[in-house]
């Protein structure tokens, strides 16, 4: 073992500031290690004291952009409409399906995490809604009646229909005993009168009768082949899993609904189910995917370093790191979003690619000082190079600040921070733990002979080769690059976020088959509107717009809200108000009371009809002759004991419905214009502010990026204030596509920058930003043989990527400034081939996953990780056999050594 030369043993005045920083960690170690400690317990005691976790997809987008401004004003004035939708196919069974839909809303609405659950309008609802869709003529008509209400909403309990003859027969008597003294108009109101109460007790077949049973209207598609379940959850942001225990109880009440209705399908879709079910696999991915990863991981670094406790040393480093980034996210953020979350999967990639280069400097120099020394020797080569590939990392993620994209900015300000921490933590702690294992005689080697990686990489391809092969390399990779260029244009960005999911999901599949059946999809277009003349403006323009297939707004359920129509409903709700007439039949036998009362009323009326009060006319007679029909139907039957009982129960439950339909008529005309909506269409047409929401539905799928671009271009033609789930999604899109262009771009100026400080020299700092763009133009290339795109998954594996490409640029340039023998480079090829393995290793488990987006991320990181580690380890070597100097000036030898590197890279850097 050569012992001779060392950063050690040079004179403490002569040493470079490198050099004398390893000395004081060495000489430290155990400040250095406890100092660590208590930093990373402080960073764990404020991040779980005050770091939040927001897993709102809207906190990702800058809240200060204009289209978030107006989507979070229509959320502060109509709330959060994105909700959960069941859907139910009837497959030729509707009564089947409107079974299911009336389980469903039965079960979901006990549940506590359900304050809204609605699939149809019932029958009260509908009478509530009355007095403001109905016709002014109609509403004219029925107060033409009003002397009837008091009697049909104030007679005595089971009593109803033996009042309501009663009184009948009295408006009809007075009628007919009044004769020509009367005014015409109250001779109209009372036979008006008389003949509701006799509706009441025998109505027409006709629907419109308020003694008609009417059937609730269950929400469907517009194609009317679906039923609809709307669901508004409590959503907890605060988890990850914000409506995932939510969803397990819903899915487990259609198992139970379907069993009990098998001839229908039910399914579940909606925004916030999409989204939960994305994070659900593309959880359950990552932990699996993380699990493999590590076993191959650690087993690589244990074959090539020969050491159990060198790996897990720089493990516990790595772990130190996780903390301490947590307390920067804690101070400088305060939160974690959906996208910042994925930092972790950042640092244990770029964590163990400098845990590497720590520990590939630390084995080299055992073999050439002292064990002890040798912590303190690889410290003092590696601190340079591993510090500039963290530095231009990190500058890549910093630039993110200069994006418009919220949380990538987060992520960006998270992940810098914390590949800077990782590169204190390897070569500063580690250093100082492999210190304290030195003199513990903990640090020993497995075995002495090479490992397989190794002898590959004695073999592989070194900057020893010459003359013709080395030019056959650069020609390679010339036509490489050709080839690669031609392919470019076939990259596209896939925005369509349907198409990252994991196929085969029930959401997924329910949301195609809504778009097929209608336009009844998760998302829609906003305009807020004060009053009802923007509604019907919004409507008009609306219609002229060939991407929107409909709208939904108050209109679609009310008439326009006029004096006329509100003076209409107060008298209508002080009509219902009145005190009622005393019913003296009320005290007498039922059935008795009944068939005399009928006898007595059709009396009246045949008499009315023999003077013709009304005037004679046919049209006029009509209505008195088809209530004489029907009373003497019912006549005839309470005259028979036989059908006697059951006239009377029908003539009783008839009148009951009349009075509970004109009851709630009256609380629909007495309640404001939100109120007397139905529950399942409030909150989507007017805010509890009293302003109006015209949902906007497109015609085409706008999933997809260009029907999604015409969508929100004619919503702003409408109205430049429109808003919704589309705007935030189409511009979003486009910041980050945007952000992309301006990381790339802004990235490589910063890393020439970053790398012309550690090598002083423009021509190495232009041959490294050339391997990097090498290594990234072939990956591109072949994404575009593979047909593969970029997409919001796997977008953000282009920054790691660069700082991946130029690290193990730097450090080959930093090894061949050393010179010396080409084989004493075998832990710089060694350290930056185990590099890109463990990379390629730790993503490429991802190419298992079902999520398409995270199966792209693998996918990149793989094939990147192979075309940037053939750039370094390859053409970067046969690069600087043709031309040496590309690489810079050289570093003189350390006394008496063969290659180390006082204050530069090591053969391990």
């Amino acid at each position: 073992m050569n012992t001779s030369a060392s950063p050690s043993d040079r004179a403490d005045d002569a040493l470079p500031w490198s050099e004398r920083i390893a000395q004081w960690v060495t000489e430290h170690p155990w400040t250095v290690v406890l100092a660590a400690t208590v930093a990373a317990a402080l960073s764990i005691f404020v991040s779980l004291r005050h770091l939040t976790l927001d897993a709102n997809t809207d906190s990702l987008i800058s809240p200060d952009r204009p289209f978030m401004v107006r989507y979070r004003e229509f959320l502060d004035e109509f709330g959060d409409l994105e909700g959960l939708t069941i859907a139910v196919d009837p497959r030729g069974d509707d009564a089947a399906a409107k079974r299911a839909v009336d389980a469903l809303v039965s079960e979901l609405s006990a549940f506590p995490g359900i304050p809204h659950a609605v699939g149809r309008i019932d029958p009260s609802e509908q009478w509530r809604l009355a007095p403001w869709s109905m016709p002014s003529a109609q509403l004219q008509d029925l107060l033409r009646a009003r002397s009837a209400f008091p009697t049909l909403l104030h007679a005595p309990k089971d009593a109803e229909a033996v009042c309501a003859l009663e009184q009948a027969r009295n408006l009809l008597a007075a009628t007919v005993a009044e004769g020509v003294t009367a005014s015409r108009d109250a001779q109209e109101s009372r036979v008006a009168s008389a003949l509701l109460l006799l509706d009441a007790v025998c109505p027409p077949p006709s629907s419109e009768s308020l003694a008609a049973p009417r059937a609730p209207e269950y929400l469907r598609s517009d194609g009317g082949s679906m039923l609809f379940v709307q669901i508004q959850p409590q959503k907890d942001f605060s988890s990850l899993a914000t409506i995932e225990p939510l969803l397990r109880e819903v899915r487990g009440v259609i198992a139970r609904v379907h069993k009990a209705e098998p001839t229908v399908e039910i399914g579940l879709t909606g925004k916030p189910v999409l989204q939960a079910d994305e994070l659900a696999t593309s959880n359950a991915d990552t932990s699996r995917g993380t699990a493999i990863a590590a076993l191959i991981v650690v087993g690589l670094l244990i074959a090539v370093f020969r050491s159990v406790l060198r790996p897990m040393l720089a493990a516990l480093a790595l772990g130190l790191t996780f903390a301490c980034t947590y307390g920067v996210a804690t101070v400088l953020v305060g939160r974690l979003n959906l996208l910042s979350l994925v930092f972790m999967l950042v640092l244990v990639s770029a964590g163990i690619d400098y845990g590497i280069h720590a520990l590939a400097h630390h084995a080299d120099w055992r073999g050439r000082v002292r064990p002890s020394l040798a912590p303190r020797s690889a410290m003092a080569g590696g601190l340079v190079p591993i510090w500039v590939g963290a530095a231009t990392s990190a500058a890549v993620f910093y630039l993110a600040l200069m994006t418009d994209f919220g949380g990538l900015r987060e992520l960006g300000i998270i992940a810098g921070s914390g590949l800077l921490i990782c590169a204190l933590m390897m070569t500063v702690v580690l250093p100082a733990m492999l210190t304290l294992a030195a003199r513990a005689g903990m640090d020993r080697t497995l075995r002495e002979e090479a490992s397989p990686l190794e002898r590959v990489g004695r073999t592989a391809v070194t900057p020893a080769m010459h003359g013709p092969t080395a030019r056959g390399v650069l020609l390679a990779a010339l036509l490489l690059c050709a080839v690669s260029a031609a392919l470019l244009p076939k990259v596209a960005f896939e925005s369509n976020l349907l198409k990252l999911q994991a196929e085969g999901l029930e959401s997924i599949e329910w949301e195609h088959r809504i778009l097929a059946d209608s336009t009844s999809a998760s998302w829609f277009g906003a305009i807020i509107c004060a009053d009802e003349a923007c509604v019907d403006r919004v409507r008009l323009l609306a219609a002229s717009e060939p991407t929107i297939e409909r709208t939904l707004s108050i209109r679609d359920v009310m008439l326009p809200a006029t004096s006329e129509r509100a003076r209409l409903r107060g008298e209508l709700a002080a009509a219902c108000a009145a005190e009622p007439t005393p019913c003296a039949a009320a005290t007498d036998d039922g059935g008795t009371a009944l068939q005399r009362e009928g006898a007595a009323a059709l009396a009246s009326l045949e008499r009315l009809q023999t003077l013709g009060r009304l005037g004679g006319s046919a049209d006029q007679m009509a209505p008195l002759r088809e209530r004489s029909d029907r009373l003497r139907i019912l006549d005839s039957a309470l005259k028979q004991p036989a059908l006697a009982g059951e006239a009377a129960r029908r003539a009783q439950e008839n009148a009951q419905r009349a009075a509970h339909a004109l009851r709630e008529m009256a609380e629909g005309a007495a309640a404001s214009q939100r109120e007397a909506l139905p529950r399942a269409l409030r909150d989507r047409l007017v805010s509890t502010r009293g302003t109006y929401l015209v949902s906007l539905l497109p015609k085409e799928d706008i999933w997809e990026p260009v029907p999604l671009a015409a969508f929100t271009a004619a919503l702003t033609r409408i109205d430049a204030h429109a808003t919704g789930v589309p705007f935030t999604v189409h511009e979003s899109l486009i910041d980050m596509r945007r952000a992309f262009v301006t990381m790339a771009l802004w990235s490589l100026g910063s890393i020439a920058a970053l790398v012309w400080i550690d090598l002083r020299s423009i021509r190495a700092t232009l041959v490294t930003i050339g391997m990097l763009l090498l290594g990234m133009l072939w990956t591109f290339g072949c994404m575009g043989a593979a047909g593969a795109s970029l997409n919001l998954a796997n977008f953000f594996g282009v920054p790691m990527l660069l700082g991946l490409g130029v690290d193990g640029a730097v450090h080959i340039l930093h090894r061949a400034r050393e010179g010396g023998d080409p084989l004493a480079w075998m832990w710089t090829r060694r350290a930056v081939i185990l590099s890109a393995l463990t990379t390629a290793a730790g993503f490429g488990t991802l190419l298992f996953a079902s999520h398409r987006g995270l199966q792209s991320l693998g996918w990149l990181i793989l094939v990147g990780s192979i075309c940037t580690l053939l750039s370094c380890v390859v053409v970067l070597p046969a690069l600087l056999c043709v031309a040496p100097d590309l690489a810079g000036r050289r570093q003189p030898p350390l006394e008496g050594g063969s290659g180390g590197g006082a204050g530069g890279a090591t053969p391990s850097s």
